[in-house]
């Protein structure tokens, strides 16, 4: 089972984000903010993070850049955001995120996307390439 780190400091977004994952056979774990997000990575190593960008001790792309460098191998990164200028989604993608989605979101359409990005991870990695 795919391990999902949520980190979003709205409590009804991962709440709903737990129940929909879950049902979709995720096992889902939750932070609130960065660090706490940081700590549960390590301990868990998580195959998927899911970040807002706007947490409330750190851009989730610093957060992604932090994780590249303590999760070995690094997770498949997601970002959702109601930020999502061209500036927002650059920075988040050029932090090693796989997607970027905006708020609101269609918690369907996010587990097709997380599939579609593992398949597409997969196969990169099948043909020995970096994605």
């Amino acid at each position: 089972m795919k391990k999902i780190l949520i980190v979003d400091e709205d409590a009804d977004v991962l709440r709903l984000l737990r129940i929909k994952l879950t049902g979709a056979g995720y096992e889902t774990s939750l932070a609130r903010d960065g660090k706490e997000a940081l700590i549960l990575a390590e301990k868990e190593q998580p195959d998927i993070v899911i970040t807002e960008q706007l947490l409330p001790d750190m851009k989730g792309s610093d957060l992604l850049s932090r994780l590249k460098k303590t999760v070995s191998p690094s997770p498949l990164a997601m970002v959702l955001s109601g930020a999502g200028t061209d500036e927002d989604i650059s920075t988040a993608l050029s932090s090693g995120a796989a997607d970027f989605m905006t708020k609101p979101f269609s918690p369907q359409a996010l587990i097709e996307r997380i599939r579609v990005n593992q398949i597409r991870v997969n196969l990169t990695a099948a043909h020995g390439k970096e994605g």
